[in-house]
């Protein structure tokens, strides 16, 4: 009879076993640092997993803050991504009754695994109330209201004005006296401080590591790109930043020795959003000779790329700022319209050169469904290129599956090569 493993359990085995492979037989094609990238996330499951054993609270939000507080994470909708059992949790989201069927499958997925008690449901929750992605803005509410946990309502005005940054500010001072009613509670600036300085270090060797893929041959493509900078719910340390100095490096050398991600890359994408998880669309475009430099995704891309913003003058008259106004200047600053998140996808495609986009339309994305057609649009207008607007899901593959896919993706390349040498 086997043993049930939780969801941290199974992630502790997964990367001892590839860090396990990397030293027992090393691929030379790989990247040298995806050792210490696996040791990185070897730690967090651990911790986390062991988090959960002695009851400590779980949020999954405004990252380096919750966690200089003495939150963990779950690791929020990556658990859905990272999971070995996607069809056990979209079964128990069915029977639950969430939308799994019309909406964003992987959003819905993170409550199935807690109902199945693989996950730790949330002791706090923070719902955003002008979050894009209402799937997920709703679940959170039907996650406290079965968890029996607390939930803090936040409010991100769309004006990027002074008056909105100082009512971001008073929210989050709010936030953390409502959040130190919580047993093991307390805010520390001292370790927000720190958090944020390896968070400021480490964007920016990802911004040097964007800066390379602008090389062609590229140097990395596909899966790996997801991997240059670390992902929203993970709190930069200084491990995590000796992890992306060695992934620099590891660019760098490649970049030198004109070694190709994908041998022989003819032509290169721009990929949106998220992806199905349950093939590897990458290596599908790869063995057509076409790499993909990135996965735009609107403002979390600033983690790892430099996409262009403007300081008000309101703001650099603050100078500098505490911690917490760096959250809150971040948050009326960030990416909120339409227009503004296209912007940075052309900003992307333009530095980077690439010959055409890929527009993944998740069934149920509220984000980004309603832009298609502006995205293709101004790809076409304002840089000349292609879009495919390619339709599917997360994990279920009922929707759209990878023969599907597959066909759709070649099909596009063939054009994108065509149009190339015409």
């Amino acid at each position: 009879m086997t043993t049930r493993e939780v969801h941290f359990e199974l992630e502790v085995k997964k990367w001892k076993q590839r860090i396990t492979r990397i030293e027992e037989d090393p691929d030379p094609t790989k990247l040298k640092s995806n050792k210490l990238l696996y040791e990185l996330f070897l730690d967090e499951a651990i911790e986390r997993l062991e988090a959960w054993r002695q009851g400590k609270s779980f949020c999954d939000h405004i990252g380096p803050l919750t966690r200089a507080m003495g939150f963990y994470s779950t690791g929020n909708v990556e658990a859905a991504f990272a999971t070995t059992q996607p069809k056990k949790y979209l079964a128990r989201a069915w029977e639950l009754g969430l939308p799994v069927g019309t909406s964003c499958d992987m959003s819905m997925m993170p409550f199935a695994m807690m109902e199945c008690g693989d996950l730790p449901f949330l002791s706090l929750n923070i719902c955003e109330g002008t979050a894009p992605c209402t799937p997920m803005k709703m679940r959170s509410i039907y996650v406290m209201y079965k968890g029996k946990g607390l939930s803090y309502p936040i409010d991100i005005g769309i004006e990027p004005d002074e008056a909105n940054f100082n009512y971001m500010l008073d929210q989050l001072y709010g936030f953390i006296d409502f959040a130190e009613r919580i047993p093991g509670i307390k805010y520390n600036e001292d370790r927000m401080r720190e958090y944020q300085e390896y968070e400021e270090a480490g964007r920016a060797l990802c911004y040097e590591m964007f800066e390379m893929l602008k090389t062609k041959p590229a140097p990395v493509a596909g899966k790996d790109t997801l991997r240059l900078g670390l992902r929203p719910t993970q709190v930069y340390t200084a491990k995590a930043v000796k992890a992306l100095e060695a992934r620099r490096d590891d660019l760098a050398e490649r970049v030198a020795k004109g070694i190709a991600a994908v041998p022989g890359e003819k032509a290169r994408l721009v990929w949106t959003m998220t992806n199905p998880v349950f093939m590897d669309v990458f290596k599908v475009l790869a063995n057509q000779k076409i790499a993909v430099l990135t996965q735009y995704e609107g403002e979390p891309m600033r983690r790892w790329a430099p996409l262009p913003r403007k300081e008000p003058e309101w703001l650099t008259r603050r100078m500098p700022l505490k911690p917490l106004e760096k959250i809150a200047a971040n948050a009326v600053l960030g990416i909120k319209t339409a227009r503004e998140w296209v912007d940075g996808l052309i900003w992307v495609c333009r530095s980077l050169n690439v010959d055409g986009v890929v527009n993944y339309n998740m069934v149920g994305c509220t984000e980004v469904l309603g832009i298609r057609k502006l995205v293709e649009e101004r790809a076409q207008d304002e840089l000349g290129i292609p879009t495919l607007q390619l339709d599917g899901k997360q994990w279920d593959e009922s929707y759209a599956d990878e023969k599907t896919i597959t066909a759709q993706l070649n099909e596009f390349a063939a054009f994108v090569l065509g149009k190339k040498s015409s």
